[in-house]
């Protein structure tokens, strides 16, 4: 799900989630991906649809890191990436 053969002109280290020829599904905490290329179905955690969500090349991994922090209020599974937060 993650294209690692883009390129992306700000850093190597700006993930870049593909989004092309993708269907996404939310159901209450659910989120499925599903890949029409190669005909997948990607059953994310609220982690994993979270790192996915904010993948857009924007972000370095530390910023993203911050980002999904924020967004969970750095508690329950992401309290060990997110405990002591580094920004």
């Amino acid at each position: 799900m993650f294209d690692r053969s883009r390129k992306n002109p700000q850093s190597d280290q700006n993930p870049v989630a593909r989004r092309e020829n993708m269907s996404v599904t939310i159901s209450g905490n659910e989120t499925l991906v599903y890949d029409r290329e190669k005909y997948v179905i990607h059953r994310l955690s609220a982690v994993q649809a979270g790192v996915w969500n904010l993948a857009d090349g924007s972000r370095t991994l530390a910023n993203l890191t911050h980002d999904l922090c924020e967004e969970s209020g750095g508690g329950g599974i992401l309290s060990e990436v997110c405990c002591p937060c580094p920004f």
